[in-house]
């Protein structure tokens, strides 16, 4: 250490020297005259990325009895009323659009050199709102498409987590006193393929990530309805108690996702029509779940009476929700009656019962299809008795296997 101070001194007897003076006053002027551009240039930048200042003013120094050749940048900036800003005292928000709007121009500036650059963020979202959070975003998206760019960002922002492909994820985490490096997904066309699926039926990053228990249902009825039974039975959202579901809608890919989740030690079940353990041919019946290395009799819960979920409810509940949301229109003195449901009982009732209500309704109030019709089911309960109790023990169930 005390050599390197010597050579400093030194250094700096050597620049003030006679001989050299003029020579290196020429270089920092011209340095500085150069710096002064691009200095402007950043100030434009900023000024068309952070709309809520008036100006910015940059001043660079060049000397090189300094550390390292710059010895100050002096920066001013004003409100639109003019009035000078601290950027260390001024909101973090606005600071954190003003140093965003400068890493923009930077990876610009890196990426022209032509050399290779790794762009480092740590949590670069915090005090951004969510309208900057997405320009933030878009930044590092366009960032990525330069072939000689690649950003890595340390994050627990959900948009942020949210906002990229799950194969460019990589989930850091603590067990058993390890750290402990897990990816859900690669580059590979299996692994594009799977996060395809997820995006398709809702699971985000972060639920892939974070939630405890995944729950495959039947299709789009129960995905809208199970929420506002499972709210009203217990009090509780599904996403407080950890548990997302998804639609199957009797799909393959659906199986093929469940397995991969099952391979990632996520607690998987499904909670699906009654008919599809006795249907051979069905997504979801026991012989091809054990074929995917899932366990019927653990990870399937069946509903209806006796094979499907609309099944469960009461004629009477039915006749309620169906005077509610579906008034009889073929005859206006006449008010549906739990017989009318009941006739139903045979064959499909989901299906049939539909049909009833949108050909003696109103058009305009008609109930658009199964699902529209369930959740107008769900809407009309008042408590949670009004929950069949069968779908109230499944509920318990699956908090049960999310703790």
């Amino acid at each position: 250490m005390a050599i390197k101070d010597t050579l400093t001194t030194a250094y700096r007897q050597h620049l003030e020297s006679d001989d050299l003076r003029g020579n290196v006053r020429t270089i920092e002027a011209d340095l500085e005259t150069r710096l002064v551009e691009d200095a402007d240039t950043i100030r434009q930048h900023i000024m068309e990325k952070v709309r809520d200042i008036g100006d910015v003013q940059i001043r660079p120094t060049v000397s090189f009895t300094s550390a390292n050749g710059l010895k100050s940048t002096d920066i001013t900036v004003t409100n639109q009323a003019g009035e000078d800003i601290n950027l260390q005292l001024s909101g973090a928000g606005r600071a954190r659009r003003v140093a965003l709007a400068i890493w923009e121009y930077n990876a610009t500036l890196l990426a022209e050199s032509g050399d290779d650059v790794v762009l480092l963020y740590d949590e670069p979202d915090t005090h951004l709102d969510y309208g900057h959070q997405r320009e933030l975003m878009a930044l590092i998206h366009e960032q990525t498409k330069n072939e000689k760019v690649t950003v890595v960002i340390a994050s627990h922002s959900m948009n942020l987590i949210d906002g990229t492909d799950i194969s460019d994820v990589v989930h850091v985490r603590h067990e058993d006193h390890r750290t402990v490096i897990e990816r859900l997904a690669d580059d590979s066309a299996v692994g594009s393929h799977l996060g395809a699926i997820a995006a398709s039926v809702g699971l985000r990053n972060t639920v892939l990530l974070h939630e405890r228990l995944f729950v495959g249902v039947e299709g789009a009825s129960e995905a809208r309805a199970l929420p506002v039974l499972f709210k009203l039975a217990t009090g509780r959202h599904l996403e407080s108690c950890g548990i997302a579901i998804w639609p199957c809608s009797n799909n393959e890919g659906a199986r093929y996702f469940a397995e991969f989740l099952h391979s990632h030690d996520r607690n998987v079940v499904f909670l699906v029509d009654e008919d599809s353990r006795t249907n051979a041919k069905h997504v979801f019946s026991p012989n091809k779940l054990r074929r995917a290395g899932l366990d019927p009799e653990r990870q399937c819960f069946y509903l209806g009476d006796p094979a499907e979920i609309e099944e469960i409810f009461s004629d009477e509940q039915w006749a309620a929700a169906a005077n509610d949301s579906w008034p009889r229109a073929d005859a206006p003195t006449r008010t549906w009656m739990a017989d009318d449901f009941n006739a139903h009982r045979v064959g499909k009732f989901s299906q049939d019962i539909l049909q009833m209500v949108r050909t003696g309704t109103d058009e305009a109030t008609a109930p658009s299809g199964k699902p529209d019709m369930l959740v107008g089911l769900a809407l009309s309960l008042k408590t949670s008795d009004d929950v069949p109790l069968d779908l109230r023990d499944k509920f318990d169930a699956l908090v049960s296997l999310a703790k």
